[in-house]
Formats: C-alpha cells, sequence, structure tokens
C-alpha cells in the first residue's frame, strides 16, 4: 500500500514540475530572442555608423596617416548626432578613438 501510495504521489509530482519546467523554458526562449534582435540592431547601428565615417572625414595624401584629434572629435560629434538616440537605447556608446563598445 505504502508502494501503491508513493507511486502516485511521485507520478503527480513529476506532472506539476514538468508543467513549471516548460513555462520557465517558454519564458527563456522569449528573453533570447529579445536579446538577439537587440544584437542585431546594434550591429545594423555599428554598420551604418561605420559608413559614415569614410565620406564625412578629410584625410591627407596617404591613406595610412591617423586621423588628427580634431577630426576624431568631429567624427564622434557627427555620429553622436545622427545615432545619439539609437545609441543610449542599445546602451552603445563611442570612444574618442572611435570605436564602439
Amino acid at each position: 500500500m505504502k508502494k501503491l501510495i508513493s507511486s502516485i504521489q511521485l507520478f503527480f509530482y513529476t506532472i506539476w514540475n514538468i508543467r513549471t519546467y516548460l513555462k520557465w523554458k517558454s519564458y527563456e526562449r522569449k528573453i533570447k530572442k529579445g536579446i538577439l534582435n537587440k544584437e542585431q540592431e546594434k550591429i545594423l547601428l555599428l554598420k551604418e555608423a561605420s559608413k559614415l565615417i569614410p565620406p564625412k572625414t578629410k584625410k591627407g595624401k596617404s591613406e595610412y596617416i591617423p586621423f588628427s584629434p580634431t577630426t576624431k572629435a568631429e567624427i564622434k560629434a557627427m555620429i553622436l548626432f545622427e545615432f545619439g538616440k539609437k545609441m543610449q537605447i542599445l546602451g552603445m556608446r563611442i570612444t574618442d578613438n572611435l570605436e564602439f563598445i
């Protein structure tokens, strides 16, 4: 009799745990989907901003000479002006060396 009661208890216990497991698994899928969407938006924003840099810059005679600090500041200001709100929403920042974080 004791074995029968314990097997019935175990049966209902596993049913209860399966329901909670499946519920939390669905939450986990939704969170992963949201994170992937956010990462995709970050990548698209990064591509748009990096396309903006070459046409807006004035380089010297050589491609290999790095930007001057004033040119970097101007480029950073342009990027923040055009994409500042999106970057703030996505949690992105741009450094003084034009690196996205």
